[in-house]
């Protein structure tokens, strides 16, 4: 059931968050202070290139609401990304569950975006790898996936930077994206539990 963004449903998703470090980047549990950041991310047309559209800011809260849902009901999802010492919001990765049918659900996914300054500097794979952990060691996960747009280069590579690897024979159109738009065809990437993580 989607509520209304409160400090009630901050705080409930908050006792439910794991947060996480790497060298450069702490993985924290969102506050309400973060809703403006997040509006501004979600309408940026070069963070959302690979979108439909860049979101309204109505669609933003409905996001985060869905988001600290997600987290309250499971113990984890898409969480801050802050880089100390530079900004303490910088966009938001995390694990989800998939919530629509395909061949690979059901399923856990990485999910995330960040702020357009912050692209090219090796944040995105950092998270990842932290976030396999996490999932691998602490939520007993056997695979997790990652998607995108067949036409978006930048987010393959920073799977395959990850660790991730292209599942051939695996592309798939996305459920919720329309029919006939250029973004419909996606790629799917996974990763297993291995020794190494």
């Amino acid at each position: 059931m989607i509520i209304l963004l409160n400090d009630e449903l901050i705080a409930r998703a908050a006792g439910k968050t794991v947060e996480l470090e790497t060298d450069r980047l702490r993985l924290r549990a969102w506050r309400m202070e973060d809703l403006e950041p997040f509006i501004a991310l979600n309408s940026d047309p070069v963070v959302m290139k690979y979108f439909v559209e860049p979101w309204s800011a109505q669609h933003s809260l409905r996001s985060l609401t869905n988001i600290l849902n997600h987290i309250a009901e499971n113990g984890f999802g898409k969480l801050v990304v802050e880089i100390p010492g530079e900004t303490e919001f910088a966009g938001l990765i995390g694990l989800k569950r998939v919530r629509w049918e395909a061949h690979f659900t059901p399923a856990v996914e990485f999910s995330g975006r960040l702020c357009s300054r912050y692209h090219g500097q090796g944040y995105g794979p950092e998270a990842l790898r932290a976030l396999a952990g996490f999932g691998f060691n602490r939520l007993g996960l056997k695979e997790i996936y990652g998607f995108t747009s067949l036409l978006n280069i930048p987010s393959r590579r920073m799977m395959e930077k990850a660790g991730m690897t292209y599942v051939e024979g695996a592309d798939f159109d996305h459920p919720r994206i329309p029919d006939g738009h250029a973004l419909k065809r996606h790629v799917l990437y996974r990763i297993a539990q291995r020794g190494d993580i």
